[in-house]
């Protein structure tokens, strides 16, 4: 492998937190979308150019908005959409000409989480908020769900009920397997209903193999097969089509953090050396 540097600025970093979550591919360049860096930054994978392209420092204060995007959804070829983490802003980024527009989704205090197209509407689910938002570009429409099933709720009321990498959308459903609330649910995108989804209950039956971890953290969706870690304990496989969750391995205990760096470093250090 070769490794191609970034060159970054120090003054649109925040001390202690990563620069960028996810990428974007747009002709001979890579977007990289940034999660505590203040800029959205283009990569030439011909030239080894990096380049600027929007400074984010006063549209996502650090004050309001101090991790900013997970992830992004097209509107068209040349446009991604971006929705913020820590506020209910929409940043709406041109990959051809760099020209933006920051939206307004939902009221203020929600925070929102990922978005996902589904005909001619964009459903975003809040981060904070037991609610689900569709959104109408051309007409600026919103719609809010919450009819969740009785008796949904978080047994951490500062964290994500459901996390970006846990929601998965397959065909006319939109899967929510949960962060920190207490169960999975199943959005209808055409009815606008949303269901428990009971076969998810022999999971909780097991702690989190630490206190504060998710349930879930991470996900792999391959058609209507979603793979999830559960608390960091097991490795599950949820069919969406047959509503059944089989259990695929158990994972190694957590490392401590100190291990954990020096597992990373060693391992930094063995692919340097060769």
């Amino acid at each position: 492998y070769e490794i191609y540097p970034l060159h970054l600025e120090q003054k649109y970093m925040l001390e202690g937190e990563g620069n960028f979550f996810n990428i974007c591919l747009y002709k001979n360049k890579l977007f990289l979308i940034p999660f505590a860096y203040r800029a959205v930054i283009a990569y030439d994978i011909e030239t080894g150019e990096t380049e600027h392209c929007l400074d984010l420092s006063e549209l996502f204060p650090v004050e309001e908005d101090n991790l900013m995007f997970h992830q992004y959804e097209y509107l068209n070829d040349s446009i991604i959409l971006l929705p913020a983490l820590r506020s209910n802003k929409l940043l709406e980024f041109n990959l051809e000409t760099y020209q933006y527009k920051v939206h307004r989704i939902g009221q203020k205090g929600y925070r929102l989480n990922s978005i996902h197209r589904y005909n001619n509407a964009y459903w975003i689910v809040c981060l904070n908020r037991l609610k689900i938002l569709r959104w109408e570009y051309e007409s600026n429409r919103i719609t809010e769900f919450d009819d969740f099933p009785e008796g949904c709720t978080t047994r951490n009321s500062e964290r994500a009920f459901f996390n970006v990498r846990g929601i998965f959308r397959y065909k006319n459903r939109l899967v929510c397997i949960p962060a920190y609330c207490n169960m999975a649910v199943e959005l209808n995108l055409d009815t606008g209903a949303i269901r428990k989804l009971e076969a998810f209950d022999k999971c909780f039956q097991l702690p989190p193999a630490y206190e504060n971890v998710s349930w879930t953290d991470t996900g792999l969706q391959n058609g209507s097969l979603i793979y999830f870690l559960y608390g960091n304990r097991k490795i599950f496989c949820y069919d969406i089509e047959s509503e059944t969750v089989s259990e695929i391995c158990d994972v190694p205990p957590p490392l401590s953090y100190s291990d954990r760096k020096k597992v990373n470093n060693d391992y930094i250090d063995a692919m340097v050396g060769g």
